[in-house]
């Protein structure tokens, strides 16, 4: 199998907006010249009753078929995009001045404390995670902590890297797992990257267990790659997780004597969890109250994190339908951003301005959907949108977070969960999956000068983001998302939309595409095979074929050039897919 020699067949769109192609039968091999004539098809097929959403399914917003200038703090979505017609993008040439400016290192991921062992083997999740950051101007940040996290324990006399002696075993986030000495060297394993870690906590702490994790692990790490230690993990639900009463105060009494004991030269972090979202006032535990009863008195925090998971676990029903509304959806994310994020958010920004907000843990859903819905070429689709939302917003970094029982991860790193006896927990690996094919999309969206990130098309199904030059203001790129629901097994049509971007002068534009021809349920060659591939401009990811490294076409990157008339350059996109704009000769 020699894989330089695939033919993408989704590189270039060809057809007018008001075009209806089918989907075409995948052809991997041959010529990459023969792609345009299978993309576009004549044929014909019923197109499923997908949308609009049925009577039971909570309603989306149809109004309007226009593109929306967007504030700063995002507006209200418009409906999805109707079928042939051009969007028009309102653009500012220069750079709003009060539009928050993305770090460098906004792109990271998070492996749950336990299961540090199984993504330091061999190399291929350092090929991954290597494959972003030189997309990027700052090293990658990875986030050690969870659950497993407060409650471990650590035996220096223990060959093996881990023993699971109570709980979930063996792949559990919440059962209990002894750490020997060896565990601590797999820090060393990511030399290229920094960290956070955690520091074991629960209502209860012991603080010599505490300070023998610390110790080990940031003198593994090195100091100058300990990027900051957090004071427990998800600290709001510990009465509930260890059946006692736990106050805001508590924890701040907790984590200030904590902080006290943590000689090291470094900063902390404040870890809330993913149910409340920004804060749940029945508690007590909300940003606002945790900072202004005086968790930050000494100076020296530095990240307030929050987790994320985006489908609600309330919802019990998978099909196309639920996955466009509370996955695919731009309102999806906005809604749950309001509900508790964006006023803590708004908080630390003004109150707190040298702690950065983050969301340390994230994933398309915490339990529940199968492999196709949440670790899928849709869930990729929802972490592109979701990512450049949150950038957009001023959020400072945002993980991506693993383990390898976790269906929402977005690669398996062995074979350590392929035992059918594991059940639910049961994960094939090793495997890159498909939600993964969004990091390197949104690292060369970031790039290497990361500016200002301003929202400029907000609508359920569809969205638009412009980035701009940080040195000059001018406008860099523009990201382009089609959340518009198509699968090859679902659908039949796969539906065209036209973006107008406008362009001062003449010229051409570059666009790269991130697309899957199998559509929103392709989850990548690992695990569908050819059918299956996703692509990056032109670059997929396998363990199988590349061992995490990426491979390209024809040995060479994947873009179009497009060129502008009457000062405006026209992007069609296809349903499920999106792209990036560069002007001014600015592909990276």
């Amino acid at each position: 199998m020699h894989f330089s020699n695939l033919s993408w067949l989704t590189v270039a769109i060809i057809t007018s907006q008001n075009t209806v192609v089918a989907a075409p039968p995948f052809r991997p091999y041959g010529s990459s010249r023969d792609r345009p004539n299978n993309r576009v098809s004549s044929i014909t097929t019923t197109k499923s009753a997908l949308w609009p959403p049925s009577s039971t399914a909570p309603s989306l917003s149809t109004s309007g078929s226009s593109a929306t200038n967007s504030s700063l703090s995002g507006s209200s979505p418009s409906g999805p995009v109707p079928v042939g017609s051009a969007t028009v993008l309102h653009v500012q040439s220069s750079a709003p001045i009060n539009a928050p400016h993305v770090p460098g290192d906004f792109v990271g991921f998070g492996f749950e404390t336990a299961f540090l062992n199984n993504y330091a083997v061999g190399t291929f999740s350092q090929n991954l995670i290597n494959s972003v950051a030189k997309r990027l101007s700052s090293p990658v940040i990875i986030r050690i902590g969870g659950t497993s996290g407060d409650i471990l324990l650590i035996d220096p006399n223990q060959d093996e890297v881990k023993v699971c002696i109570d709980g979930d075993c063996p792949v559990g986030s919440s059962a209990t797992y002894i750490l020997g000495p060896s565990y601590f060297e797999e820090f060393r394993r990511f030399q290229n990257q920094h960290f956070t870690f955690q520091a074991p906590m629960g209502p209860d702490v012991n603080t010599t267990g505490s300070l023998a994790y610390v110790r080990r692990a940031y003198e593994a790490i090195g100091a100058d790659r300990v990027a900051g230690i957090a004071l427990g993990n998800e600290v709001d639900l510990y009465a509930g997780q260890f059946g006692t009463t736990y106050t805001v105060a508590d924890y701040i009494y907790d984590a200030l004597a904590l902080e006290d004991a943590i000689t090291y030269p470094t900063t902390f972090e404040f870890l809330k969890s993913y149910l409340s979202g920004g804060g749940d006032a029945s508690t007590g535990f909300t940003v606002e109250t945790a900072f202004s009863a005086g968790l930050n008195t000494n100076g020296r925090t530095k990240y307030a994190a929050l987790h994320w998971y985006q489908f609600p676990t309330s919802v019990e029903v998978y099909t196309p339908e639920t996955e466009q509304i509370y996955l695919m959806n731009h309102s999806a994310v906005t809604s749950k951003f309001s509900n508790g994020y964006t006023s803590a958010l708004s908080y630390i920004q003004s109150a707190e301005p040298e702690v950065d907000y983050i969301l340390s843990e994230s994933g398309s859903s915490l339990i529940g959907p199968p492999l196709e819905f949440q670790d899928a070429f849709g869930a990729a689709l929802w972490y592109v949108d979701f990512e450049c939302y949150a950038m957009s917003l001023g959020v400072k970094r945002e993980d991506a977070t693993h383990r390898p029982a976790a269906y929402h991860s977005l690669w398996v790193p062995d074979d350590s969960t392929n035992d059918p006896a594991l059940g639910d927990q049961q994960n094939t690996g090793p495997q890159v999956r498909g939600p993964w094919f969004a990091m390197p999309m949104i690292a060369d969206f970031v790039g290497k000068q990361p500016g200002a990130v301003v929202p400029i098309l907000e609508q359920d199904l569809a969205t638009a983001y412009a980035m701009y030059d940080p040195s000059t203001s001018a406008l860099s790129r523009i990201m382009l998302v089609n959340l518009k629901f198509w699968s090859a097994d679902v659908n039949g049509e796969r539906v065209n939309i036209t973006f107008d971007v406008p362009v001062s002068g003449s010229g051409q534009v570059t666009v790269k595409r991130l697309c899957a021809d199998a559509g929103a349920h392709a989850q990548g060659y690992d695990v569908q095979g050819e059918n299956g591939v996703i692509t990056w401009a032109g670059e997929t990811w396998s363990y199988e074929l590349d061992n995490g490294s990426g491979s390209l076409a024809d040995g060479v990157p994947v873009s179009e050039t497009v060129e502008v008339c009457n000062s405006v350059a026209s992007i069609t996109l296809p349903d499920s897919e999106a792209a990036i704009v560069y002007f001014g000769g600015g592909a990276q």
